[in-house]
């Protein structure tokens, strides 16, 4: 199933395009928030997700309903094993953002990650619900099926 997760990752580009991060980032003022999510990146780059997980958890006290910070700190924290951390920040961003599909995607993709197969459909299901045609949940719930 990591396969899976890191197929996922490069297809939808999650952690350096999600939500088209550089050109909302471009736009906030407070340089120091852009800087430690680009930091995060780097950090992530070099193998290196508690260094990564600092820098998120700093961006998200800054702007606590940042989807590209909240998603990619959720992602960051499934990597160290901290499933129900990392869901506990989906929840967050689902709460500020409700209608975006690429929550429930990387929620889809955490639960696949580890194992949690039912739980994945239905949150890809969700992100279909926001979105019919939103890709990579259409995709990833072809890939869960194809795994059957």
């Amino acid at each position: 199933m990591a396969s899976l997760l890191i197929k996922f990752r490069d297809d939808a580009k999650i952690l350096s395009e999600l939500f088209q991060v550089k050109g909302k980032c471009a736009n906030i003022k407070n340089r120091p928030l852009y800087g430690q999510f680009e930091a995060a990146l780097f950090s992530l780059s070099r193998q290196q997700p508690a260094e990564a997980l600092k820098h998120l958890k700093l961006a998200t006290a800054w702007d606590k309903l940042s989807p590209p910070f909240l998603c990619t700190q959720a992602e960051v924290q499934d990597q160290l094993g901290q499933l129900a951390e990392a869901l506990k920040t989906l929840d967050q961003a689902e709460a500020g953002l409700p209608d975006d599909p690429h929550i429930p995607f990387v929620r889809a993709m955490i639960l696949a990650h580890n194992g949690r197969n039912d739980e994945a459909k239905a949150a890809a299901h969700q992100a279909l619900k926001i979105q019919s045609n939103f890709k990579p949940a259409l995709d990833l719930l072809h890939k869960l099926a194809d795994e059957h």
